[in-house]
């Protein structure tokens, strides 16, 4: 049995485990794996840490020191991960591009990619948006290497998601299989050397070129005539087929040599790791991935908390890494606990790592969305690739990419799509083939698969593109005199700057030599930049005073783009008309390529046949196919053929107006007109009119319904006046209410509603023919009692007297009585 001071004893023991496993966790930053830092709109690099004990930072860019920056330190007690340090550098430079470690201390130093429970980084992009590459000075670097190493060309970028090609001398190299796959914060990578790889190198990204680089790649042995070639630092890589020879001598001696590792040697340290998205809780599985960083045969050992747990263990590689996989396929909480991986190989001393593990028996419910960066920077043409870290619980949150517009991005267009990485926490945007319509504020939006919990993260994408312009407003012609609003719209990015400029052609553009001037005497309206950000609309008014060549010129630091409309001016009401004035004193223009008006004999009639000077030659007016003698009425902004008369029957027939366009007899625009000529009829009273010549009486009862008809037929169709005891009644009088009187079949009848007015009634109705009159006598029956009615009251009044007698008679009696 434990005596008191050792039961005391293993519950500390046993506290300062607890302590240590809760405290144990690696150091993390509040970023992911990359920070964009676009200086355009941001002069401050933040990055924060937190650890279970305190934490220190280091940095590769070289310029960088601790006067250009404030790390402010702090302990927050009562959390997995009190001290926390926040590093920010004020005003950062391209130069400050580079990796940022936060560690806890005693990290050695070769642990900083490899010893995941000390370190934590991320790699930070200064981006000034003038420069593609780090080393854009101009002036060459000399690299030396041997045959044994690898070449590193280190063309980095201040912005990821841009697309880099290497060339030696001249030549693109970068499809080459010595060159490795390109990378951001390294550069190119050549392996497999040989002495010719030596040369100029130099990295390319669109027009924006790296330093000069050159190579010099020398036989990683030393040749003494003495002793022969002496190669040191080897690798067991070295072991090979050696031939020696001495050109242009044909001798030659082959060596066999087998480098073996010294049994002295220790391996690595290895490392666990475990995905981003990984939960320990009762019910779900998890992994653990043992890592080490060794090119040959390895073997890996597992110790668990528990060992009767049901596992799966996987062995793999990965580039230079050697990775054994534990999973746990149904968490318990006795699966809490250290979990040790061994690494033994043969002739070497292994090496261990210990993790911890604490399985809990729920979790809520959440997501965290985060991204390195708010802003990207790409140009068009380039593809683009935007990464969000999503943390959440369960690992299978509904993700939903929007754009500037609101709309989930459309997947269907190949060049847009998406893809999400639970198990590493990674959810990517790619867009192929950048372009300006691309541009604006996109939106991942998650919510967890139970829809309790939401995040979202934006990141405006930038797209650095050439100016796209046109014009809004722009009118077919302009009336001479006339103010005109007109818009020009540019796309790109940055925002262009516009001009306008006019080019006079007062007779087209065929033979138009004048020169484009600026746009004088303008009035700008608005100048405004609508979403999503890379639109510039510009709205001026002028009065152009001859016809011309309307330009908008669109310029940034990428390209200039013009956009041109014509701007005619015509004085006939469009570019190309053929119009007929009637008798009334309507035009009717004809649209249509046929079209036809019926006129009456003596009528007025006026056809014009027109075309503006800036569109057309020259315009004809014929008559069934021969041409009129019409009268030439041009102007300085038209072409016009009038005819003007007084209809008669050679009228009839259909007339064609043809207008030649500019530089090309054979092209024409033609529009017909057919015109039906009527002969004139005198003015006659139809059979069911009530206005008579001779007039007439009429008795009607009032409030009842009555229509006097003055309904007439004649060409051209005849007017009505209306009078009263010979008094006008005009449409507009009060007499005419519109409820008790109205008129009707334009003004041929007058009906009368409810209320009747006695009087004469005359209407006159004419054309230019003859004059008709109608006279009508409208007198109100005064009806009087009815036959009935009077019984009625004869009945009533006898009833009464007869009433009165009986009352006498009984007060009479009583009395007697």
């Amino acid at each position: 049995m434990l005596s008191n001071n050792n039961l005391i004893l293993l519950l500390i023991l046993l506290l300062c485990q607890a302590w240590w496993v809760r405290g144990s966790g690696p150091p993390r930053l509040n970023v992911s794996d990359e920070v964009l830092v676009d200086k355009q709109t941001q002069n401050l690099l933040s990055l924060r840490c937190e650890g279970s004990e305190p934490v220190y930072w280091d940095w590769t860019p070289e310029g960088l020191t601790f006067e250009y920056m404030d790390i402010e330190n702090s302990i927050h007690p009562d959390t997995d991960h009190p001290y926390v340090s926040v590093l920010t550098v004020n005003e950062p430079q391209t130069e400050d591009t580079g990796f940022y470690f936060c560690f806890y201390d005693g990290l050695g130093d070769d642990d900083w990619q490899t010893n995941k429970q000390h370190v934590d980084s991320t790699y930070v992009y200064v981006d000034d948006g003038s420069h593609v590459f780090l080393d854009y000075q101009r002036y060459t670097e000399l690299i030396h290497t041997t045959t044994s190493d690898t070449l590193t060309i280190p063309c980095r970028t201040t912005r990821p998601n841009v697309t880099v090609k290497l060339t030696k001398d001249g030549q693109d190299l970068t499809n080459d299989v010595k060159v490795g796959e390109y990378d951001h914060r390294v550069g190119f990578v050549l392996r497999n050397l040989q002495t010719q790889d030596a040369g100029r190198y130099q990295c390319r990204s669109g027009e924006n070129v790296s330093r000069p680089y050159v190579a010099f790649v020398s036989y990683k042995g030393v040749f003494d005539a003495r002793v022969g070639f002496v190669l040191r630092n080897l690798i067991m890589q070295d072991s090979g087929f050696y031939i020696c020879s001495a050109p242009p001598f044909r001798d030659t001696q082959s060596f066999i040599v087998q480098i073996n590792p010294s049994i002295s040697q220790n391996l690595p340290k290895p490392y666990i790791d475990m995905e981003m998205n990984q939960h320990f809780v009762v019910g779900n599985p998890f992994s653990l991935e043992c890592m080490l960083l060794w090119m040959s045969q390895v073997t890996f050992h597992w110790e668990l908390p528990d060992l009767t747990t049901n596992t799966i263990r996987e062995t793999s590689t990965k580039g230079d890494y050697r990775i054994s996989t534990l999973t746990v396929t149904n968490a318990t909480v006795t699966d809490s606990g250290q979990y040790k991986c061994t690494v033994s190989a043969s002739q070497h001393i292994s090496n261990d790592v210990l993790y911890s593990v604490e399985v809990v028996e729920t979790q809520n419910p959440y997501i965290n969305i985060s991204s390195g960066t708010n802003v990207i920077l790409v140009s068009a043409g380039e593809n683009l690739q935007w990464k969000s870290m999503v943390r959440a619980y369960p690992a299978d949150p509904i993700l939903v990419y929007s754009n500037w517009t609101g709309q989930e991005v459309d997947e269907t267009n190949k060049r847009v799509r998406t893809e999400h990485k639970a198990s590493i926490a990674e959810s990517w945007l790619y867009i192929d083939n950048v372009t300006a319509l691309d541009h604006g504020k996109y939106v991942l939006e998650g919510t967890t698969s139970n829809g309790k919990q939401k995040d979202s993260v934006t990141c405006y994408i930038k797209v650095m593109s050439k100016p796209t312009p046109w014009l809004e407003g722009v009118p077919e012609y302009v009336s001479p005199g006339e103010e005109m609003r007109v818009s020009c719209v540019a796309r790109g990015f940055p925002l262009p700057k516009t001009a306008w400029l006019f080019k006079v052609c007062t007779t087209g553009t065929h033979n138009c030599t004048s020169d484009y001037q600026e746009l004088l005497n303008t009035t700008a309206l608005s100048s405004t930049h609508p979403k999503p950000g890379n639109i510039k609309n510009t709205t001026i008014a002028f009065v152009p005073q001859r016809s011309g060549l309307l330009q908008c010129l669109a310029s940034n630091d990428n390209d200039t783009e013009v956009t041109v409309q014509p701007i005619p001016i015509s004085d006939v009401g469009g570019l190309f008309v053929m119009q007929h004035t009637g008798d009334d004193g309507k035009d009717m223009m004809v649209f249509k390529p046929s079209d036809k008006v019926e006129v009456i004999v003596s009528d007025t009639f006026s056809l014009v046949c027109a075309a503006a000077k800036f569109t057309y030659s020259n315009v004809t007016l014929t008559y069934s196919g021969q041409e009129l003698m019409a009268v030439r009425n041009d102007s300085e902004w038209s072409w016009k053929h009038v005819i003007e008369g007084r209809v008669t029957e050679n009228y009839e027939g259909t007339y064609t107006c043809t207008g030649t366009l500019h530089n090309d007899n054979s092209k024409e625009t033609i529009k017909e007109l057919k015109v039906n000529v009527h002969p004139q009829e005198k003015v006659k009273f139809k059979p069911d009119s009530n206005m008579l010549p001779g007039g007439h009486t009429v008795m009607v009862q009032e409030k009842t319904l009555f229509i006097l008809n003055c309904t007439v037929t004649g060409t051209p169709k005849p007017n009505i006046t209306w009078f009263k005891d010979n008094q006008e009644l005009k449409p507009t009088d009060p007499f005419f209410d519109g409820e008790t009187v109205t008129l009707k079949d334009n003004g041929q009848r007058l009906v009368m509603k409810y209320s009747l007015y006695a009087g004469m009634y005359q209407c006159v109705a004419q054309n230019r023919v003859n004059q008709l009159y109608g006279y009508l006598t409208l007198d109100i029956m005064d009806t009087g009692m009815s036959p009935w009615a009077k019984a009625y009251l004869v009945v009533t009044i006898i009833g009464i007297v007869v009433l009165v007698v009986v009352v006498i008679c009984l007060v009479r009696r009583v009395k007697t009585e």
